[in-house]
């Protein structure tokens, strides 16, 4: 194949590899008119055993048919959408070769190291102290709503309590509207465990209901007597309420509870 790469990573230590793996990568964001998808990017790169340790599907790849002695490369034909540099992360990793550039892939990648985990039967957890590392070295105070999303489904499946605890407390106090995961791939069958969304989604309204309680609660408190003074009292509060600009609280639904919470004249 004339698209193959011409030029081969090392992936395995100096003196350890044994064979080459070409690696094909497809542009699914295009369809040629015969239905199918162009050749996005290849990539070929010098592995170990340590694959075929590591996985049944690349035993019987690496161990079986291939043999480069008889010219021959395995391909990895990844029409489904695998991307090159989530297969590249998997492969440093498990041959202890990862670099600085391993922990600067784009979120997106997270969830097509999953799917090469589904597909090549990769035990997951052999990636989670790489996606600590990872976490560790993620701009975590610049993220955006969209990529805090994104986040939430690998911060599960890579189990990382800490990661997943900041993301989903960061989606209820500051996300807006009824917040839901953001897979940005088209395997639908990646997705957070259990009622993760339906529990936050929930967090975000109690706060808002307290938030409304922490404003009118004050009332019951001002005067404990019927007199002119309590009536011009609960006037000119529920008047500084008003000049919050956060009542009535039914229709802030585009500001989070943070936004709400710092809103001027809430806090003094």
């Amino acid at each position: 194949m004339s698209f193959l790469a011409s030029t081969t990573e090392e992936i395995a230590p100096p003196g350890t590899g044994d064979l080459t793996v070409q690696v094909i990568e497809y542009d699914m964001g295009t369809t040629s008119t015969n239905g199918n998808h162009p050749v996005g990017r290849t990539a070929a790169f010098r592995i170990s055993s340590v694959l075929a340790d590591n996985s049944d599907t690349f035993h019987g790849m690496l161990k079986g048919g291939f043999r480069e002695s008889k010219g021959e490369s395995p391909i990895l034909d990844e029409d489904t959408g695998i991307t090159i540099a989530s297969i590249e992360v998997w492969f440093r990793a498990l041959h202890k070769t990862l670099t600085d550039d391993s922990y600067a892939v784009p979120i997106e990648e997270l969830w097509y190291m999953i799917e090469v985990s589904c597909k090549y039967l990769f035990r997951l957890e052999k990636l989670e102290k790489w996606f600590k590392t990872y976490w560790v070295r993620l701009d975590q105070r610049n993220l955006e709503y969209d990529e805090l999303r994104q986040l939430l489904y690998p911060c599960q499946a890579f189990d990382h309590p800490e990661a997943f605890a900041y993301v989903s407390r960061w989606l209820a106090h500051e996300g807006v509207g009824h917040m839901e995961e953001y897979n940005p791939t088209h395997y639908n069958h990646l997705h957070v465990q259990g009622r993760v969304i339906q529990q936050i989604n929930a967090a975000r309204g109690s706060m808002r209901i307290k938030i409304a309680a922490a404003i009118f609660d004050p009332l019951n408190n001002f005067c404990k007597t019927n007199c002119e003074a309590k009536e011009k009292s609960i006037s000119a509060y529920i008047d500084g309420v008003k000049k919050t600009g956060i009542w009535p609280i039914k229709t802030q639904h585009r500001k989070s509870n943070k936004d709400v919470i710092d809103s001027p004249g809430f806090l003094n």
